[in-house]
């Protein structure tokens, strides 16, 4: 593999199949060649700048889905902490706490298919107003919504709408049977129609082959998404994954290159799991190609400090992105 040609290609937007299936099979004595490239396409397009988000779990447990990762489904026995809705001074005070930090982007999170019921639905648009007055983009992780939903949030002062298709549309009927694949594609497309910053990703070491992390990724260029979140698996007990063996770091790496060379101007971030998949490699990630972490804590998974990660970006000669910083 040159891969050298390959930064050419990615410049262009012009890696196909097989380009990808060679990053994500390089070998071991390889990847510094391989960062060296993915790197130097992450400062092409997102110079030496990375953007840091934060989420909110604002209605935890008793998911009606029955994703086989996921702590949250009602199909599972994981003995998490299940709540309805959260107040929105409640959502305000984690928001304020997150925008002591350079955190650009904040998102209240919602278990479940989608956020139907009308107090739940109004207690967002007042927590969504509230966030955008604290100098944070606010976002949504809210499930299935229509038009017209989405049409009101964005009335609201809602900016960005997240919503993963967590893998291929090939292995997605082994990980969720609950609703299609089409749903979840459908919801981003008509996010993407009203303009939003749309985030769309999905989530690693679920079992799924390396044709399927490629397909997931040409999907969601296909879609044009703005952001890739790209999570790994954290098994937890109680769920079918339970006994899912972790991905090695330097594959979690190579997923992360992929992205990168595939969508060269997209904004790719490293989220959940990666403290636990990455360990002492942590710090590989941007060199990778990501220019983007979720900080703090996670849906159902405590995560390392704000200011781990902060040292972590400053000890690497990078920074952070807001300007009230």
């Amino acid at each position: 593999m040159n891969i050298e040609r390959l930064f050419d290609k990615a410049l262009e937007k012009n890696i196909d199949f097989n380009n990808a299936m060679d990053i994500l099979k390089t070998p071991q004595n390889a990847m510094l060649d391989l960062f060296s490239v993915s790197n130097k396409l992450r400062q092409f397009f997102k110079g030496n700048t990375i953007s840091l988000c934060s989420i909110v779990n604002a209605k935890s447990g008793r998911c009606s889905e029955n994703c086989a990762f996921c702590a949250q489904s009602a199909h599972f026995n994981t003995n998490i902490e299940s709540y309805d809705f959260l107040p929105p001074s409640t959502i305000e005070q984690k928001a304020k706490y997150i925008a002591n930090y350079p955190v650009e982007r904040f998102s209240i999170v919602t278990s479940g298919l989608s956020l139907n019921n009308k107090q739940d639905f109004e207690n967002l648009k007042i927590s969504i107003n509230k966030i955008s007055k604290l100098a944070l983009i606010p976002g949504v992780s809210i499930g299935l919504q229509t038009k017209n939903q989405l049409l009101e949030l964005k009335k609201a002062g809602l900016l960005e709408f997240h919503h993963n298709l967590e893998t291929s549309r090939e292995f997605f009927p082994k990980i969720c049977t609950t609703h299609s694949y089409d749903d979840d594609v459908n919801t981003v497309k008509v996010a993407k129609q009203l303009g939003f910053y749309v985030c769309s990703g999905g989530i690693f070491g679920i079992g799924e082959s390396l044709e399927d992390r490629i397909s997931l990724a040409f999907e969601l260029k296909n879609l044009d998404v703005d952001s890739i979140p790209i999570n790994f698996l954290i098994s937890i007990k109680g769920t079918p994954l339970e006994n899912q063996k972790p991905l090695e770091p330097f594959e979690a790496l190579k997923i992360i290159s992929m992205f990168r060379f595939i969508m060269p101007d997209k904004d790719i971030r490293v989220c959940g799991g990666r403290e636990h998949v990455l360990k002492q490699l942590h710090a590989l990630v941007f060199f990778a190609g990501a220019n983007g972490i979720m900080v703090s804590d996670y849906l159902t998974q405590k995560g390392r400090s704000i200011q781990d990660d902060l040292d972590m970006i400053k000890n690497l000669g990078l920074n952070v992105n807001p300007q009230r910083f």
